[in-house]
């Protein structure tokens, strides 16, 4: 088949972006809908002709139930949200207990037809049907009894008002009356003989009775006597409900698109009209649970819809009763569908409606193939072709006489064409099939099911049993080997190289080589594959039995399944652009497959959001949605359970602030992401060191700490101090009060348990004890004196001396040298100090005076210092100079700076770079010293 390539991508594919399916039943079964129940406002049934459709969005979308039957369903009836009943013609009951997700088949034992099935609870309920047969239940459906009904009468209405009271209707207008649940049954007289189809009562008092002939009764005495009722309609009515949310409600349905409302408890009915020329039978009524919104139901998939008790209907679903075979759509819009009976349907609105244009014979159509929107061709038995320029508006026969059937076509233009059929046939016309040219030889009988041209000159044809064949120039074919003994259904081009073919038990087969050899294509499925349809070189679908979809983003390397939501066979698919498809196939099928991402919120992930190492579940409410895939990840662990599910089991096995994540995922990609920050801990570790001093002052204040983490509990306990603040921090604060060895120690605790105690010894000190008196003279002249104190060991001592003397050698140690320069009473002193602090002075008065000198002074010699102030250079300069023997320069601290020998004979020394300050000179010798002051500036 020829794919147009005439379309704007970007503008179609920003217009598909909206729907919120990704595949939508574009119309609905053509298969007879004979009942309608609702369960709650959005979930709601259908079933009829060898279908059950469910609804759980109040009737915006139906989705077919996976059970397949044979079969009719005349009635359905839920007791509640979950358990459900069924039944049909020759006694089919099905059975529900999971809201219709499953059923099963229950064995009546009778092959009769069962018309009608209520219950009141799940202790009581009724089946009632063909020649008066009845049937109960008392528990929930386990056993079911016949009893006697006392009539031959077909019963086809049925309607439980209570515990104890029931209604029947039938045939040749017979009501039954029981007060016991059936065991027993009155008779009422009604005055007419037609058969009466259904029975409906809003009370114990009033009912109403609809039946052939738009026969309409009406009891206000509990059946006791019953009026006639003008229907205004002489059709057959085959259902009739009244609503709680108003009892004068009265709504009855019937043959011929025959609808009636009355709103005045019966006393007029309106006919109600379901559109210019509907003629479809209307079989059934469905309020909404104490509301005025109800459906309809009919054959053909009839639906539609009212809010206002009936008054006015709008069209939800119409089916068409044919199996289609063929369907082709030249862009996201305009498309064609073919089926049985000559029906040509065609759509300008993506498959939304569709316009009837048949052929004029009223064959089975084979397949077609459309060069745009307007010009095609069709193909039937018999070598039977119609060709249309005018989408199907006229059409005009162009049979290739005496010729097998067509299968299928390829067109090189709209005039230049190549038709493949059965037993090998192989036809081309360069006249838009005014003129056909059989003279081809293919060497082959097979049934040839499709063709295609890579150019104007390779082609290659695929049919049943496997056949390949292969032509240069299209007039003669040759036998390519088999690479399966599968028939070959359906082939699509995918480039000037490219093709994939495929067939029955999941063959696809793909060549990249203009069909000269070909490769298989595995896929997890083994059923028949019946068609295939590429856009481009990447994007591809196939549709086959069962409601069989694939779809492949890469070329047909890879193919994903997609739930087409039927179990009809999907006979032919097409690709609109590389979003959308559409397939059609039996019982009326036709869908729309949009590739778009899945939306809506998924919710709040709930579990636990502070954990421990270990497993812990997560789960969201969203539900599982067909096409889509949850995905869920982990950031600090691992999901041992659950994946794709709504709930998983995550092992977590990194501490620290983790999280879980889960996206649904399609085939076209991901939706929005719920996350969940998750802070996982581990039971505390004890191989920590606390940070702190050890070695400490007593009566100091100290801090400890360890890293902070988040959700922990920190117990400190500290032996010889007070904890001042911070306690249950990872941060305290000590004032040791004690001494010697002790410890500051903590425990770690979180919501996964405790650590061991983590342990900083600590040893305690306090400041020294007082020194030793201080040895030495206390009574001392002027000049040098040694002071001492008993040493101690690690201890610093601090030396001070008031105004007339200064230190000049052994500050810090326990002995020092005090030069005392003036006379008058003073004090030495001193303090021990370690890392703590300084301890108590020791202190010793000191009275100095020159009388002290063992001998008197002898006249001091005289000597010149110069400069003086100076820049650090200067001169001593004496006749007698060697009268002393040392010079001394001391700072202003008593630090000696510098220290001559004075030498016989000598009388000047010279001194260079003295630091800057005031400085003392002291000249020293046997009778005594000299001092005197030097400024260095």
């Amino acid at each position: 088949m020829r794919r147009a390539t005439l379309l704007l991508f970007c503008s179609i594919f920003l217009s598909f972006l909206a729907p919120a399916q990704v595949l939508t039943r574009m119309q609905s079964w053509g298969l007879d809908f004979e009942s309608i129940e609702w369960v709650d406002a959005q979930v709601g049934f259908a079933a009829g002709e060898n279908l059950i459709a469910k609804t759980i969005n109040g009737g915006q979308t139906w989705l077919e139930l996976p059970f397949q039957f044979e079969g009719r369903i005349l009635d359905l009836h839920f007791i509640n949200p979950n358990l459900g009943w069924a039944v049909g013609e020759n006694g089919l009951f099905l059975e529900t207990k999971d809201g219709g997700e499953s059923w099963k088949k229950i064995d009546l034992s009778f092959s009769g037809n069962l018309f009608k099935v209520e219950g009141l609870n799940p202790n009581f309920g009724i089946i009632v049907g063909e020649g008066g047969k009845i049937f109960t239940t008392t528990d929930s459906g386990q056993n079911w009894k016949a009893i006697q009904s006392g009539t031959s009468n077909d019963l086809f209405g049925l309607q439980i008002l209570n515990e104890n009271l029931l209604f029947l209707s039938g045939s040749d207008g017979i009501v039954l009356k029981s007060t016991n649940k059936g065991q027993s049954l009155e008779p009422i007289p009604t005055s007419t003989t037609a058969d009466l189809f259904e029975i409906s009562f809003t009370s114990p008092l009033i009912g109403y009775l609809a039946g052939e002939n738009g026969v309409l009764l009406k009891t206000i005495n509990g059946g006791a006597s019953w009026s006639t009722l003008v229907s205004g309609v002489n059709v057959t009515l085959r259902d009739l409900s009244t609503t709680v949310a108003n009892p004068q409600i009265v709504l009855a349905v019937g043959d011929e698109g025959t609808v009636i409302q009355s709103n005045n408890s019966g006393s007029s009915f309106v006919k109600v009209s379901l559109g210019t020329g509907f003629t479809k039978n209307v079989k059934g009524i469905g309020f909404l649970p104490s509301s005025l919104s109800v459906w309809i139901c009919g054959t053909d998939g009839y639906l539609a819809s009212s809010t206002n008790g009936g008054r006015n209907f709008t069209l939800r679903q119409n089916g068409y009763r044919n199996d289609f075979s063929g369907i082709d759509f030249k862009n996201e819009t305009q498309g064609f569908v073919v089926g049985q009976k000559g029906q040509f349907l065609a759509t300008g609105n993506g498959a939304t409606s569709f316009v009837s244009r048949p052929i004029p014979e009223s064959f089975d159509i084979i397949t077609l193939d459309f060069w745009n929107a307007s010009f095609g061709y069709v193909s039937g038995p018999n070598g039977k072709i119609y060709r249309t320029a005018n989408s199907g508006s006229a059409w005009i026969e162009r049979s290739i006489p005496n010729s097998p059937q067509v299968n299928g076509f390829y067109l090189f233009a709209p005039s230049v064409l190549y038709v493949a059929g059965n037993a090998g046939f192989v036809a081309r016309s360069s006249s838009s099939a005014d003129v056909w040219d059989t003279a081809i030889t293919t060497n082959t009988t097979q049934n040839l099911k499709d063709l295609m041209f890579f150019d104007f000159q390779f082609g290659i044809a695929i049919g049943e049993n496997g056949q390949l064949s292969y032509s240069s120039g299209g007039g003669l074919w040759t036998n390519l080997p088999k690479i399966t003994n599968e028939n070959l259904n359906g082939l699509a081009k995918l480039d000037g190289l490219q093709a994939i073919a495929v067939g029955n038990k999941g063959t696809i087969i793909k060549t990249s080589d203009m069909g000269l050899n070909w490769k298989t294509i595995p896929i997890p499925y083994d059923t028949d594959l019946l068609a295939v349809d590429f856009f481009d070189n990447l994007n591809g679908f196939i549709s086959g039995k069962s409601g069989m979809f694939l779809a492949t983003k890469d070329g047909g390397e890879t193919w994903t399944k997609i739930s087409s939501g039927t179990y009809r066979d999907l006979t032919s698919v097409s690709a609109g652009i590389p979003l959308v498809a559409y397939a059609a196939g039996k019982d009326g099928t036709i869908i729309k497959y949009t590739c778009v991402p899945p939306t809506g919120n998924l919710g709040a992930i709930a579990g636990k959001s502070e954990t421990c190492l270990g497993t812990e579940t997560y789960s969201i409410t969203s539900d599982i949605v067909q096409g889509s895939e949850l995905v869920w990840r982990v950031d600090g662990g691992e999901i041992i359970s659950g994946q794709g599910t709504t709930s998983v089991e995550v092992k977590w096995t990194i501490p620290g602030r983790n999280g879980v994540y889960v996206s649904r995922l399609n085939f076209c990609g991901a939706g929005e992401t719920s996350a969940l920050e998750v802070k996982v801990s581990a039971i505390p570790s004890s191989n920590l060191i606390i940070d702190g001093q050890g070695a400490v002052c007593q009566s100091k204040t100290y801090t400890y700490q360890l890293p902070s983490k988040e959700g922990m509990k920190y117990t400190w306990t500290a032996t010889g101090g007070e904890i001042l603040e911070g306690q249950n921090t990872n941060k305290i604060s000590i004032r040791w009060t004690s001494t010697g060895a002790q410890a500051v120690s903590v425990v770690l605790e979180n919501l996964c348990g405790k650590s061991e105690s983590i342990k900083l010894p600590i040893q305690i000190e306090q400041a020294p004890a007082q020194p030793s008196s201080i040895t030495g003279a206390s009574l001392s002249g002027l000049g040098e004196q040694n002071y001492e104190v008993v040493a101690v060991p690690n201890l610093d001592y601090r030396w001070t001396v008031t105004d007339g003397g200064k230190i000049i050698t052994g500050q810090g140690t326990s002995k020092i040298t005090v030069l005392w320069e003036k006379e008058g009473d003073f004090e030495v002193s001193v303090q021990a100090q370690n890392a703590c602090d300084f301890g108590p002075k020791s202190s010793l008065a000191v009275k100095v005076n020159i009388i002290t000198a063992i001998e008197p002074n002898s006249p001091e010699p005289k000597f010149k210092i110069f400069p003086n102030p100076s820049f650090g250079n200067l001169t001593i300069e004496s006749q007698t100079l060697d009268t002393w023997r040392t010079i001394q320069i001391f700072n202003s601290l008593g630090q000696k700076i510098t220290e001559r020998i004075i030498n016989p004979n000598e009388q000047s020394h010279y001194f260079e770079n003295l630091p800057r300050g005031l400085n003392i000179i002291v000249l020293s010798g046997p009778k005594g010293e000299s001092q005197r002051k030097l400024l260095i500036l």
